[in-house]
């Protein structure tokens, strides 16, 4: 045993004084009486007027002495040393979206793991260190090593739950790093996973209560020739039950299911009678559960309006079969002598093939195929002999060149050209200019200076990656995939050909501007319809034409995090490796104060027993 407060020893000069009271009593005065026969009683009395005599058995006076010295005791602070009380403790909290879940109302898994870890640090004793980490997608360490119990209590208090997985191996080995030689480390986990540790010194908090939850997994929207249907998949992970789904088309109830669901099994649920028009469609269970996050879950109605490209060439046919295949363009094909000025309105990609109009289309964007003559800032000088094509040192080369073997591509001759600094060179023939690209004041165009005929490339694999590539550049989509992501994504948006404001709808109603300036992205933060939108305003002769682009981006929690109960066994770097040799403390002066509280009541009792009788 340690003493923390030796000088509190001190305080045990309060059991003589104590005694003192007990065996010094104050001496009687002599007073004269009328009979000898009192002489016992007055016999007595000197006894009792004696200063010092010995102690007789006295229970108040015990309990007394016991309390004194109790009290000393606990002045003093002693402490034991024990393997059992580490020197540190380190707590994980698991923060993933499945420790939202609320197996008692109004009380979610996350918010009991931050309550006791906050009890933990309420009992941090002297010189005892706590660190906390919050295991989510990321680990991210909260606070390192405190002794103050104020501070950590503060940093669990600014905790949040997250919506996504929870890394529970990395934020073990984390904790296991933190680990100093010569001492005790205790590693506490709240987390609400059925974790297999082993023999390990780790010490697991299983905060679930309950299984019962079901969640809508997967939801597609597609068109037939009857009209648009849905089919959503939902999956009950507690016991068999029936589920009433209702299905809400842009936000009005229309149909409404029940279906069994089975424990453990995905139940797909078709839906058919969706009204025309409709853009967005939402399945959700009827009644909410544990965990409310995955109750519902939207997808978009696939767009069929057409998207045209407009080839100009009296020979295009290697040009329009290639768009027509990488591409969902609808392509068609004129001759140059049929082309008017009014003949690019309606498409959204014009190719002009060996042919130069008089006034490029502002209203879409441009391949300009072996030009002929000079145009907005290209002006081609010669014909020169060719050879192998090479990417030039540019980023423009790293998005027209992807997945290309541009070695393998020959040129039998290419047009020689001057461009101006608005233009960006993609490939090189030697050392000039093969193909080139330019996007300014809302125009796209691609240059390729070769004639098609005079080249190997539409007999290559590049020949259809390299239209793919044009295309990608000229109409990029908003965002890659089919529009639906874990929460916690961060989603790239690609900014459209004439795109004067990039903006987007969240969940909860609120809209952020995400561009101009610069590159746009979104983080999904939230489960639930993200409305992503680009106002594009095109020129049409002396005519603007303004519309706006929308994109439906879904974010869902992750399937395992419906499930709940996710079984596995910590890797060796995760599991405890070795125990220090260090050992913590106890202090004992809680449990002595509470020795003396009850003393004092047992001495108080004792006392009011004695004046009675």
């Amino acid at each position: 045993m340690e003493f923390l407060n030796p000088w509190g020893l001190l305080s045990l000069l309060a059991v003589p004084a104590l005694i003192a009271l007990y065996i010094l009593r104050q001496k009687h005065k002599e007073v004269k009486i009328p009979s000898l026969l009192l002489w016992k009683k007055t016999q007595t009395m000197m006894e009792a007027s004696t200063p010092w005599q010995k102690l007789k058995k006295n229970l108040l006076f015990i309990l007394q002495l016991l309390a004194v010295i109790l009290v000393a005791l606990a002045i003093s602070r002693p402490a034991l040393k024990s393997s059992r009380f580490a020197d540190e403790i380190i707590v994980i909290i698991d923060s993933s979206a499945s420790m939202r879940a609320e197996d008692t109302p109004g009380k979610t898994r996350f918010d009991i793991a931050v309550r006791e870890a906050s009890a933990i640090a309420d009992g941090l004793r002297q010189d005892q260190r706590m660190t906390v980490i919050a295991a989510g997608s990321t680990v991210t360490p909260v606070i390192s090593r405190s002794e103050s119990r104020y501070d950590v209590r503060a940093a669990l208090e600014g905790l949040k739950c997250g919506l996504s997985g929870a890394d529970l191996e990395n934020a073990l080995v984390l904790a296991r790093s933190m680990q100093n030689a010569g001492e005790t480390v205790e590693i506490r986990l709240y987390t609400d996973s059925d974790l297999i540790t082993g023999e390990t010194d780790l010490v697991i908090v299983n905060t679930a209560k309950s299984r019962e939850n079901a969640a809508i997994i997967n939801l597609s929207c597609g068109k037939t020739e009857s009209g648009a249907m849905a089919l959503s998949v939902v999956e009950n992970f507690g016991k068999d039950r029936e589920i009433t789904l209702e299905m809400l088309c842009d936000g009005v109830l229309t149909d409404a299911k029940n279906v069994e669901c089975p424990e453990g099994t995905p139940v797909p649920v078709y839906w058919k009678n969706i009204p025309e028009g409709t853009k967005l469609v939402t399945v959700r269970t009827a009644s909410s559960d544990i965990l409310p996050d995955d109750d519902s879950l939207s997808a978009a109605i696939p767009d069929d309006s057409e998207s045209k490209a407009l080839v100009v060439s009296e020979s295009g046919f290697f040009i329009q079969k290639a768009i027509s295949a990488v591409s969902g363009l609808a392509v068609y094909m004129i001759d140059p002598e049929n082309w008017t000025d009014s003949s690019a309105d309606g498409y959204d990609l014009c190719v002009f093939d060996s042919f130069v109009p008089d006034k490029l289309p502002s209203g879409c964007p441009c391949w300009m195929i072996n030009p002929t003559k000079e145009f907005d800032g290209l002006v081609p000088v010669t014909t020169l002999k060719g050879s192998t094509l090479s990417a030039a040192p540019t980023e423009l080369a790293s998005e027209l060149g992807e997945y290309m073997n541009l070695p393998s591509v020959i040129l039998a001759r290419f047009s020689e050209a001057v461009l101006d600094d608005s233009w960006e060179t993609a490939f090189l023939c030697g050392e000039y200019p093969a193909a080139a690209a330019k996007k300014s004041d809302g125009r796209v165009l691609i240059a390729l200076l070769f004639d098609l005929h005079d080249s190997n490339l539409p007999l290559l694999k590049e020949y259809p990656i390299l239209i793919q590539n044009m295309l990608s550049y000229s109409l990029p989509v908003m965002t890659e995939g089919d529009g639906v992501y874990e929460t916690g994504t961060t989603v790239d948006v690609n900014i459209l050909a004439y795109s004067v404001k990039t903006y987007a709808k969240l969940p909860d109603g609120s809209e952020v501007t995400l561009a101009p300036p610069g590159r746009a992205s979104i983080t999904l933060s939230d489960p639930g319809v993200y409305i992503l939108s680009q106002d594009i305003e095109r020129r049409t002769g002396e005519e603007t034409k303004k519309t706006t682009v929308t994109r439906y981006l879904i974010a869902k929690i992750p399937a395992d995090e419906s499930a709940m109960s996710p079984v596995g066994e910590l890797s060796d770097e995760a599991r405890a490796d070795r125990r220090a040799d260090g050992k913590g403390q106890l202090e004992l002066w809680p449990y002595i104060a509470a020795a003396v509280l009850l003393l004092l009541c047992a001495e108080w009792w004792v006392y009011c027993r004695e004046n009675k009788l």
